[in-house]
């Protein structure tokens, strides 16, 4: 990742601090961004019904809150017990 990247990415993952903490929908880029995979991943995912996600007409809007208890609960444990 180059350093123009790498700045765009800080800007949109301040932006996305922003709309989070006034209680704002994060759009497939920034969901993305957060999430570190692909915007149409997450399209994908969010048609599955594999992460929470609503619906705004034809466009997929997601709630920090919501994926943040998403990604809590889909942390994979390197020495759980039956992974020996």
């Amino acid at each position: 990742m180059n350093a123009d990247e790498s700045a765009a990415k800080a800007a949109l993952l301040s932006e996305i601090s922003e709309l989070a903490a006034c209680g704002g929908l994060l759009n497939s880029l920034q969901a993305a961004a957060l999430l570190g995979i692909d915007d149409k991943t997450l399209q994908r995912m969010a048609r599955r019904k594999e992460l929470p996600a609503i619906k705004v007409g034809r466009l997929w809007r997601f709630r920090k809150p919501d994926l943040d208890s998403w990604m809590e609960t889909r942390v994979i444990f390197d020495h759980h017990p039956c992974r020996q």
